[in-house]
């Protein structure tokens, strides 16, 4: 990055460690520009059940160590359940369920609600 040592008191990654090639880089990158910092990724729930094309990375962890996985997951684990978390929208990296129907509007409300609360869903670490 092209920044100075320490140049920010805060770094927030979010949605980023996913993508990247190099997970040591990333790390070295964010310690050397910040002197701390927020990283935020899909957990290895989420890539199981909303997987997308683009991740190049499973990242969990235990306490402060991050772990970085090659994600293999090229699908979803149930295509009925990613069709309706993504209920009506497009841009999507799989097909999503086109309807109007109310029951399915409050399980998509439901589950889109409750995702963010639910264990290993997304990797959060300070």
């Amino acid at each position: 990055m092209p920044f100075k040592d320490n140049q920010f008191d805060f770094v927030i990654a979010s949605h980023i460690g996913e993508h990247i090639d190099d997970p040591v880089i990333f790390c070295s990158e964010l310690k050397r520009v910040a002197k701390s910092g927020y990283i935020e990724t899909p957990g290895p729930l989420t890539e199981f059940f909303l997987p997308s094309i683009a991740h190049k990375r499973t990242v969990t962890r235990r306490g402060t160590t991050i772990y970085f996985k090659k994600n293999y997951r090229k699908k979803p684990f149930l295509k009925l359940f990613y069709g309706l978390f993504y209920l009506n929208r497009d841009g999507h990296d799989f097909e999503t369920i086109k309807s109007n129907n109310p029951i399915l509007k409050f399980l998509n409300f439901f589950l889109n609600k409750i995702w963010v609360f639910l264990p290993r869903t997304f990797m959060r670490i300070v």
